[in-house]
């Protein structure tokens, strides 16, 4: 038996979403926290800060960063997170496509525009993201999905 159920998965495949509840420790979740607090204080050139006026907080992002940070690397390379993401895709190898983090600065009223993220990548095959919040957060704070778009032959 796998590490994500078979329900998980069939619900995954179904509906191209699945919560994985509490499948990182708080030690992942801190490497990561402070990973990210080291990134926003040296960003990369792909740092983005998205802002509904320059006065409000931001919505930052960037990727590509695993190998300036060994947090990311560390997680990457050391977490479950491969495993997972082979199991739930019944793989038995899978690729790093990109590491991306975003963190929405407290009052920050941007958004992410409404996208398919395998519209970002050019390759052909199946796709495993994982959004992992690194702090407690309502639905309604968190990313939205609508159920079977991944089904739709249709990118936004």
């Amino acid at each position: 038996m796998g590490l994500i159920s078979i329900d998980q998965k069939e619900s995954f495949h179904r509906d191209g979403v699945v919560r994985l509840k509490n499948a990182f420790n708080v030690d992942w979740i801190e490497m990561l926290r402070v990973g990210i607090d080291r990134a926003v204080l040296n960003p990369s050139p792909r740092l983005s800060a998205i802002r509904v006026n320059h006065e409000l907080p931001a919505y930052l992002e960037d990727y590509w960063v695993w190998s300036q940070f060994v947090e990311f690397e560390n997680f990457l390379r050391e977490s479950p997170a491969a495993i997972y993401a082979a199991d739930i895709l019944r793989a038995s190898r899978i690729n790093l496509v990109m590491d991306n983090w975003f963190v929405r600065e407290a009052g920050c009223q941007a958004r992410a525009p409404w996208h398919h993220d395998i519209s970002y990548f050019d390759f052909d095959g199946r796709m495993c993201v994982f959004w992992i919040p690194l702090e407690p957060s309502r639905c309604s704070e968190g990313i939205e999905f609508v159920r079977g778009s991944h089904k739709w032959d249709r990118l936004f």
